[in-house]
């Protein structure tokens, strides 16, 4: 078997080397092209051990070998192998060889073991077909003839039953792959669609609160949602952190807001959502929100900004129908 043309390098492993770290850009230089010597050599891995031959492999110019401090300076590189008789290799190096080997050898274990499987099933077939060819005197046999003898039935039967890497695959998870928390928590929601993107944002919404809150949420907007307006598709009210929402009274939700740090959140607030916010950047957000004005800020932000945005369409309209006119 041929030597693989490549071998792992993982960077994070190389940079954080102490050894490694502790070279010159010279040292890191021979290093390197001893191990990629190693690798292409016969045997693989293996170089010899005279020094005066790594250092023809790994090109140390005479110049360099003429320095006084040299011997330090090769030392360092010649550390990082490991005697074996008359040859050295790299530790890190034979275990990618090892991995490799194995790799290979189950890669070529699983082919044969696809080859048998088959070979099985093609003799089972030409010999159901010479069973029907001999009881019908040399008569080609037809699909339906086939279909028609039990003994067909039977051999088929156990042709579906032979081995098959198909077989080892999972069923599918009857229930979508839900967990047993949001479907607790699906079944108290009062509108059930789009179940997928629900699951979607609740997963999401694990990271900014808890199940509790979602839940206790959910009992509110139930008990607090006005007959005229519909309710809200579950993935939004997720994705929208309508668990804390706290409606005003009746009497109380024509009454404009005043205080100007909400009305500024408010415009923040929709200055952001039109442009796109990260799940991360809205939870930051409303934390800011509830430190400086309570658990109902969040809400009197939202009512504010939509109260802008209302206003805002409204003078749009305006404007237009002023210009018209004119």
């Amino acid at each position: 078997m041929s030597n693989a043309p490549a071998y792992q390098m993982y960077a994070g492993d190389w940079l954080g080397s102490r050894n490694v770290r502790f070279m010159a850009d010279y040292q890191r230089g021979w290093y390197i092209q001893l191990l990629n010597d190693a690798w292409a050599c016969t045997p693989q891995c293996m170089l010899p051990k005279d020094d005066a031959e790594l250092q023809r492999i790994a090109e140390v110019s005479d110049l360099t070998r003429s320095q006084p401090d040299f011997n330090d300076r090769w030392a360092a590189v010649k550390r990082m192998f490991k005697v074996e008789g008359s040859y050295v290799y790299n530790e890190r190096q034979m275990l990618e060889l090892a991995k490799q080997t194995k790799q290979r050898a189950d890669a070529v274990k699983a082919g044969h073991a696809s080859a048998k499987r088959r070979a099985e099933k093609r003799d089972e077939l030409q010999r159901i077909k010479k069973e029907h060819l001999a009881k019908g005197n040399g008569r080609s046999t037809t699909v339906a003839d086939l279909f028609n003898d039990n003994s067909t039935l039977q051999a088929s039967t156990s042709i579906s039953k032979l081995p098959s890497s198909r077989s080892k695959r999972k069923p599918p998870n009857p229930q979508g792959g839900y967990t047993l928390q949001f479907e607790t928590w699906w079944e108290g929601y009062p509108n059930k669609v789009c179940k997928a993107a629900g699951f979607k944002a609740w997963k999401k919404a694990l990271k900014r609160t808890t199940i509790e809150e979602m839940t206790a949420g959910v009992e509110r907007y139930k008990k607090q949602k006005p007959d005229d307006v519909s309710w809200c598709n579950p993935a939004t009210w997720l994705n929208d952190d309508r668990w804390f929402d706290q409606p005003a009274a009746a009497d109380q939700t024509a009454v404009k807001e005043t205080d100007q740090g909400i009305l500024d959140y408010a415009a923040q607030w929709n200055r952001e959502s039109y442009s796109g916010i990260l799940d991360e950047d809205k939870q930051r957000f409303f934390e800011k929100v509830r430190d400086s004005y309570g658990p109902g800020g969040a809400a009197r932000v939202k009512a504010a900004a939509k109260r802008l945005r209302v206003d805002a369409a409204g003078m749009k309209k305006q404007s237009t129908t002023e210009g018209v006119s004119t």
